[in-house]
């Protein structure tokens, strides 16, 4: 069984680990193997190169707006995304390398988007753009299964909801927009998580999750915020509940996963509403400044200190 770092510490502290022994832990358990980093290198190149050419396509069209034919540039953008699809489908690389060439070509997709729309001038809103970039990449998504993918479609997702509503000018306010955000954003994560557990996608990395729930937590806690400095509408109310069953949720099961992570981030979206409560209820900017730093220096050292105690204990049982 693989030791953790914490794990090797505590036997090296309470037992009679020698130090030869412990390093050979560590380079067994817990330090990359030069394989890895082998693997973590390459992969971190290419995604670089991939990046930057396509970073380096929009610059050149950008440049070169004014000389270039308008079938040159429409012709162009679909001989890239013609190429790249075809490198990910008859090209014999692993499955990281074309994951991260379809990741170039649905950027791509936004690109031909783009420069369809500024040759033709067709005078459509900047949420038909984002929600075209959506729909045509959403099959790959889908078939990849490349959580980088998943990211992005979030993204653009999120993306189009805000440019309709303000493109549109639909009568919601702060709170109802934000809370369509969050169930946006967490919606899918948990979709995500349960075709995870039952085995129909392989893989969910952590670093995935921990965006999407971050992400999620900014929007809810962002909604029950903006009610306290408004009206509070009924929208906030709806809000406060389901921040309430939200945070409750998160909290219970970090401690069933027993990751410090969850309770962290629950202290954090709790420290940041109480402390928008103490400036909507003090008058004066001097005694709310005051008040404000007080709270959170005693808020955030009591909530260091659980989770360090919740740490010690979680790793010693």
């Amino acid at each position: 069984m693989a030791l953790s770092r914490e794990e090797i510490h505590i036997i090296s502290h309470h037992g009679k680990m020698e130090k030869e022994a412990i390093r050979s832990s560590m380079r067994r358990n817990v330090y990359a193997r030069p394989d890895q980093w082998k693997k973590f290198v390459k992969l971190f190149l290419l995604t670089l190169g991939v990046g930057f050419t396509t970073s380096g396509i929009l610059f050149f069209f950008a440049f070169n707006w004014d000389s270039l034919h308008k079938l040159i540039k429409i012709g162009l953008m679909e001989t890239l995304v013609t190429l790249t699809v075809a490198l990910v489908i008859f090209g014999k690389f692993s499955l990281p390398v074309k994951n991260t060439i379809l990741m170039g070509a649905a950027i791509l997709v936004g690109t031909l988007f783009a420069v369809y729309g500024q040759v033709y001038q067709t005078g459509a809103n900047a949420y038909d753009f984002f929600l075209g970039w959506t729909l045509f990449i959403s099959l790959w998504v889908i078939v990849s299964n490349f959580p980088a993918l998943w990211l992005l479609l979030l993204v653009l997702i999120n993306t189009t909801f805000l440019l309709y509503i303000d493109q549109v000018g639909l009568d919601l306010d702060a709170i109802s927009v934000f809370l369509i955000l969050f169930i946006l954003t967490a919606l899918p994560l948990v979709l995500l998580n349960v075709l995870f557990n039952v085995s129909i996608i392989p893989v969910l990395p952590v670093w995935f999750r921990r965006v999407v729930e971050l992400a999620s937590l900014f929007f809810i806690t962002s909604a029950v915020i903006s009610g306290i400095f408004e009206a509070r509408p009924s929208s906030w109310y709806s809000a406060l509940f389901i921040a309430s069953c939200s945070f409750g949720a998160i909290f219970f099961y970090g401690f069933t996963v027993r990751i410090i992570f969850y309770p962290a981030i629950i202290f954090t979206s709790l420290i940041a509403i109480l402390s928008c409560v103490i400036i909507e209820f003090s008058n004066e900017i001097e005694l709310t400044l005051l008040l404000v730093s007080i709270f959170v220096m005693i808020s955030v050292t009591l909530v260091i200190k659980f989770i360090l105690f919740l740490q010690r204990k979680w790793t010693d049982g």
